[in-house]
């Protein structure tokens, strides 16, 4: 039986004009017609509202990256998968990427060929600006008839709404994925020292950094791991892997970025002026006082090549005094407060941010080559419509990683190692085996399991929000905006950066293993102006100030 048109035949041109000058378009039908068999609205086989989503069962084919810890040997395992197709009759086929993934999806973009329907993934800016041409335009209009759970939660959370989520040419191409802004890494890494190391020597807790070079001499000098050999690490790091680099031992002298990350400390915004970091006293009296840790063997100067492998080595032999990292054992390690530096009390800063964004914008892509983009958009929509759906997709089904409270939040469940699945190794390894994890519808607030308080022993998530509140007074107020840059200037800024970064690398290093003299320390000041520092600073001043 043929449909009866209820409308004019609407058609829109939906343009996917990359970040050259394509023409490349596609027409969207929205054409809705009333299904005599349902009573309901279609476009096509889809319905315009309500479930299932489609009439006829419709699969898309979804480019995935999945995490080393996933162990599923089919998606089946997906907990959410057989909700989503038994409740929508749509089926999302995983098409997983385990290495390379991001150069193979480049490749893919690069042929125009073979391209998935959905990518769902961790792609950065620079492959979702420079490949629009390939991707459907998410227009207000359409998100706010075709996903309107994920709108409302967008427009409700976000103070800037969907235009969070515009690229540089104004328009949406990527929804966003995961936990919006997850409360436990909004301090980032922190420091942590051997508690047990302070009761042998008999100090403690350092309080300001004259206080912390006497309690590594200590560590050095009295054997505080008890094996009569002279093997302590007071202080390691480990330069290879961003939660343990060095620029986390900067704040007491008031240098602290959003995160870790080297060119996040490059520079500090305040009164809405990005001020350079790298030309100051603050930052020269931190590499002396750093090279005086070096110097008398309490600072482990082989974490500027050290593996992460390595560097985990060494602290789990127990050699090492204190470090910077997401959290370990607390029966042996405690947080270290935020220090202050002689001559720089009241700059304390600590890295982080409050609020700070942990979510994936570039998450969820549909291609050019779906046939079907508003049906794709609804089902993913869908995953959107109940916090339990949400969860189901991060963390698999209630009651075995998590639990709903009588108030509609939500609870980790903590599972020992006894009750995990014969080939399952770790919790860890069971979440993204039967979910997503950080792949998943985004949530804010109390849609999110937060861990157990009250547990007789506090896991490590729950101790990230005990502890985070010693550092967020210390976090800095002002930062660039996370906002897309048009691909010119995403290329200009890398361009320079790498050189900046290439150059301090050597800097840095040398003057925390060698020293630092004042005839060193100007060269160095000609040298950020020929490695144009001041280019890259006043590049990001741009940037702050909404010029591109």
């Amino acid at each position: 039986m043929k449909m009866i048109k209820t409308t004019m035949a609407i058609a829109i041109m939906a343009s996917l004009a990359g970040c050259g000058n394509s023409d490349d378009t596609t027409t969207l039908n929205l054409e809705k017609t009333l299904d005599p068999e349902t009573g309901r609205m279609m476009i096509d086989n889809m319905f315009v509202e309500g479930l299932p989503i489609v009439k006829e069962p419709k699969t898309f084919t979804m480019f995935v990256a999945p995490s080393g810890n996933d162990k599923s040997t089919s998606q089946d395992e997906k907990h959410i998968l057989p909700i989503l197709q038994e409740n929508t009759n749509v089926h999302f086929e995983l098409q997983p990427v385990s290495t390379n993934a991001n150069e193979k999806l480049n490749l893919l973009f690069a042929a125009g060929t073979d391209l998935p329907d959905i990518i769902f993934s961790w792609p950065p800016e620079s492959t979702v600006i420079n490949n629009t041409a390939h991707l459907f335009e998410f227009t207000d209009e359409i998100l706010r008839e075709y996903a309107p759970n994920l709108t409302s939660q967008i427009e409700a959370n976000l103070p800037d709404g969907l235009d969070t989520l515009r690229k540089s040419d104004g328009k949406i191409y990527s929804l966003p994925v995961g936990v919006y802004a997850e409360y436990a890494n909004s301090a980032k890494s922190i420091p942590l020292i051997r508690q047990d190391w302070l009761d042998a020597v008999n100090m403690e807790m350092p309080t300001n950094t004259d206080e912390l070079y006497d309690v590594l001499m200590a560590f050095k000098t009295q054997d505080p791991n008890g094996n009569g050999k002279a093997d302590e690490i007071p202080i390691s790091f480990c330069q290879a892997n961003g939660q343990h680099k060095h620029f986390y031992f900067a704040g007491p002298w008031g240098i602290a970025g959003r995160t870790g990350a080297d060119p996040d400390n490059y520079f500090q915004v305040q009164n809405g002026i990005v001020k350079p970091n790298l030309d100051t006293q603050n930052f020269k009296d931190y590499l002396l006082y750093m090279h005086k840790l070096a110097q008398d063997g309490l600072f482990d100067v082989e974490g500027f090549s050290l593996t992460y492998s390595q560097y985990k080595s060494r602290v789990n032999e127990g050699v090492v005094g204190m470090i910077v990292t997401w959290m370990e054992d607390p029966a042996i390690w405690s947080p270290v407060p935020v220090l202050s530096a002689p001559g720089y009390e009241g700059q304390e800063l600590k890295v982080g941010e409050k609020g700070h964004r942990t979510a994936n914008m570039n998450g969820f892509m549909i291609t050019k080559a779906c046939d079907d983009p508003l049906a794709a958009l609804r089902a993913w929509d869908y995953l959107h419509s109940d916090p339990n759906l949400k969860r189901i997709m991060r963390d698999g089904n209630e009651g075995l990683l998590w639990v709903e409270n009588d108030d509609g939040s939500a609870t980790v469940k903590e599972i020992s190692t006894a009750e995990l699945p014969s080939g399952i190794n770790t919790k860890t390894e069971l979440n993204y085996t039967i979910a997503f994890r950080g792949q998943g519808p985004v949530m804010f607030g109390d849609e999110v399991a937060k861990p157990d308080m009250n547990a007789e022993v506090l896991s490590y998530d729950a101790l990230r929000y005990k502890y985070v509140p010693m550092y967020e007074e210390y976090f800095p107020t002002e930062f660039l905006p996370l906002r897309p840059m048009p691909s010119d200037k995403l290329t200009q800024l890398a361009l320079l950066q790498t050189e900046i970064e290439a150059y301090m690398d050597g800097f840095i290093a040398n003057s925390i293993i060698n020293g630092l003299t004042d005839p060193q320390w100007k060269t160095h000041l000609t040298q950020l102006e020929n490695v144009m520092y001041y280019d890259w600073i006043q590049l990001q001043q741009d940037y702050l100030d909404g010029k591109f």
